[in-house]
């Protein structure tokens, strides 16, 4: 009985260690963008969240396709409506991805 409790310990520690850490998800509006900067600001109800985007966040159009021209893009305008993916660490938010939305 305990080499059974073992393994199963030892599968349950294995499957926490593969799994990649979750994003937290958020749906808003475009308040602002800075290309030059690197950063997208989103308006979520009265909140504001400041992003940083880098060279691996992936910036999406509606149907799902890598938006042309990434933040330059002038799709990325104010009021409009997105879904980003983003993680946040050492208080710094960092964008994994962001959709546009109808």
């Amino acid at each position: 009985m305990k080499k059974i409790s073992i393994g199963l310990s030892a599968v349950a520690l294995l499957a926490a260690l593969a799994m990649p850490s979750l994003a937290d998800t958020l749906r808003g509006r475009i308040k602002a963008v800075d290309a030059d900067k690197g950063t997208i600001t989103l308006i979520e109800g009265q909140k504001d969240y400041n992003f940083t985007v880098g060279a691996d966040s992936k910036l999406l159009t509606v149907a799902g396709t890598p938006l042309a021209n990434g933040l330059k893009s002038g799709d990325l305008k104010a009021g409009r409506r997105v879904t980003v993916e983003y993680s946040t660490k050492d208080g710094v938010n960092t964008l994994e991805s962001l959709q546009i939305r109808k």
